[in-house]
């Protein structure tokens, strides 16, 4: 009996029919393509062995002169720089209160304190540090300071927050006389409310000007509203940082522990810009270089003006004849939405347009050319860099740069676009995974439940083929010191990714389930019905160090339809699809069956501990079975 070879072109593919995208793969779930053929992707472990706060939004990797490893870690709330799996907080101190007495009020039966501070400037959501406070309505010491989150502000002086004791019959006027309250910065908020509206803001902010009854834009606002992104730039082997819309923040290798330094605080400090949106340390010149930042003369906020330091003089902002120090406003959009880096250039994006900087030393130090109009880009972190290659997600599909700009042929594109929630764009996090040659992007979609990157798709730079699926990470970065990518979950754990084929996640590990599978394909030519009798299987089992099982099986279903569209895709009528699944074990050659149809789909995939499954080149041994 003939034999017909189950071959598929690599990729999803999702802009036909089901029929005219015969021979193809149609969808799948962690599954990558390596030489043309499909196979699991790999499993993760924690990286780290303590949580971190809040939803880690960066993840920057650098060195110390005496080769410590770090990795700065920004979240929605605080800074972390982490070094062999340990997180310390850097987040910066905002303002200090000392000595206050008795500002403390507890609640009957209640947790929450109440705490009076005059003109504290704090918001919801803001961490403080509270110290030195006695015990009082039977809460200790020991509960009352703690690292807490704001709950609410009633007014402009007072907070609550959440101890860890309960009170009995509620006292004010506690505390004792010599509290300590730190209020760290406000980095930014976890969702992403846009436009205008009651409640945005506070009455009077100094921000923007309003009179009763309007309601405040919070696109006038400069970054309130929108989430919290963080610029971690390694310089030499120390560390500048700051929230989007932030001051600049330094942080000293040679004083781990410590905060990160507000740079009027540096030596050389001079005009240093204190709302910026971006910042670039020149990988050529070693210019600090800020992105939508304050002008030098006034002090106001533009959104869409560069400057950057004299070289090698990391605070120095100041130009004059005998610096580098310098200025550039860009004209083509509103505001600067992000930049990043390659070997040669720095690309920065408008909300409307893409520039190309690019030092060229002398008297103009940097040039900035506008290379792209009618340009946009999803998100702060909505672009990824490899071989000197920009890769990003814009609002309107897929694009590149690499010398020229060019809209990417995406073959899934119009699934992807449909199923992405646009009104969080701002989540969207790109990375790349170099030993594979893909860029992957993650995105909260439609589905989500809580508002967070749910979902991925890859473009993989090699083979010029996508393919997608579901899992919850918020940032991703490669590993400069291993092959192992990092990510960061929504659990407050970074996680070592391409860790033998399991979910590392909780202890012992669990299965991942992966699988793929094809767009129906016509049995024979199609005229006439087939008798399926047997599949003779191709698929490899890898084995590594790191797995957990030598014990591997994957699964192959096949379905089969008489026409195109019969319910195939349709889970509520099963009536017209019949399928017959095998369990393939390492040295299964074939497998008997008994199926009819004029077409069929097949599907192979695993959801055992320690499998890893590569899928060839199966083959089906049937013969013709009448027109009926």
């Amino acid at each position: 009996m003939p034999l017909q070879k189950l071959q598929f072109l690599p990729g999803f593919f999702r802009r036909g029919t089901s029929y005219s995208d015969a021979g193809r793969w149609f969808e799948g779930q962690w599954v990558r393509f390596r030489d043309k053929y499909p196979e699991k992707m790999g499993g993760w472990q924690q990286y780290t062995t303590e949580t971190f706060g809040g939803i880690c939004r960066r993840i920057r990797q650098f060195a110390s002169l005496a080769g410590i490893a770090y990795t700065a870690v920004g979240t929605s709330t605080k800074m972390y720089v982490e070094t062999s799996g340990t997180l310390t907080d850097i987040t910066p101190i905002r303002a200090t209160s000392t000595n206050l007495t008795n500002p403390m009020a507890s609640a009957a039966g209640s947790s929450i304190i109440t705490v009076t501070d005059s003109t504290h400037g704090a918001q919801v959501g803001d961490v403080v540090v509270i110290a030195q406070a006695t015990g009082f309505d039977d809460i200790t010491a020991a509960e009352l300071n703690i690292e807490a989150t704001i709950l609410t502000t009633a007014d402009a002086n007072t907070f609550t927050y959440q101890c860890n004791g309960t009170g009995t019959s509620g006292i004010s006027t506690q505390g004792g006389t010599g509290v300590d309250i730190d209020y760290l910065i406000t980095p930014g908020s976890f969702g992403y409310p846009i436009g205008a509206g009651w409640g945005a803001l506070t009455w009077d902010s100094a921000l923007v000007t309003r009179h009763w009854g309007d309601p405040a834009n919070l696109a006038a606002a400069y970054g309130q509203g929108k989430i919290t992104q963080w610029t971690a730039e390694p310089y030499g082997e120390d560390l500048i940082f700051h929230p989007r819309y932030g001051s600049l923040y330094y942080w000293d290798a040679t004083s781990p522990t410590a905060r990160g330094a507000l740079f009027s605080t540096l030596g050389g400090h001079a005009d240093a810009p204190t709302t910026v949106i971006k910042t670039i340390v020149s990988p050529k010149s070693r210019h600090v270089i800020t992105f939508g930042c304050n002008i030098i003369t006034a002090g106001n906020f533009d959104p869409m003006l560069v400057r950057w330091s004299d070289n090698e003089t990391v605070a120095d902002f100041t130009a004059t004849t005998t610096n580098s120090a310098g200025a550039q406003r860009l004209t083509r959009g509103s505001t600067i939405i992000t930049a990043i880096p390659t070997r040669e250039i720095i690309l920065v994006f408008t909300d409307t347009s893409l520039y190309a900087m690019q030092w060229i030393g002398g008297a103009y130090v940097f040039s900035l050319d506008l290379i792209a109009e009618h340009s946009s880009i999803a998100g702060f972190n909505a672009a990824a860099v490899e071989h000197d290659t920009v890769y990003w997600l814009g609002y309107d599909g897929f694009h590149s740069y690499d010398g020229s700009v060019s809209n990417l042929d995406c073959e899934v594109e119009d699934f992807i676009l449909n199923d992405i929630d646009f009104e969080y764009a701002d989540k969207i996090t790109a990375g790349k995974t170099t030993s594979f040659d893909e860029i992957i992007w993650f995105y909260v979609s439609k589905d989500s439940t809580d508002t967070e990157p749910d979902k991925y798709v890859i473009y993989n730079t090699r083979g010029k083929i996508w393919y997608y699926g579901s899992l919850a990470r918020t940032c991703w970065y490669d590993n400069q010191y291993s092959n192992l990518p990092l990510a960061s979950g929504t659990d407050g754990y970074l996680y070592s990714h391409e860790i033998g084929f399991d979910d590392g996640s909780v202890n012992p590990p669990v299965a991942i389930s992966s699988y793929i599978e094809s767009e129906p394909f016509e049995l024979g030519n199609g005229d006439k019905f087939s008798f399926i009798t047997r599949i003779i299987h191709d698929i490899t089992f890898r084995l590594r160090d790191d797995s957990t099982s030598a014990s591997q099986q994957a699964d192959i279903t096949l379905k089969v339809s008489d026409y195109p569209g019969q319910a195939i895709l349709d889970s509520t009528a099963t009536t017209a699809t019949r399928t017959n699944k095998m369990s393939v074990e390492e040295y299964t050659t074939y497998t008997d069956l008994r199926l009819r149809g004029r077409q069929c789909k097949v599907r192979c995939g695993s959801d055992t501990l320690g499998s890893s499954w590569r899928l060839g080149v199966p083959r089906l041994e049937m013969r013709e079975d009448g027109r009926k």
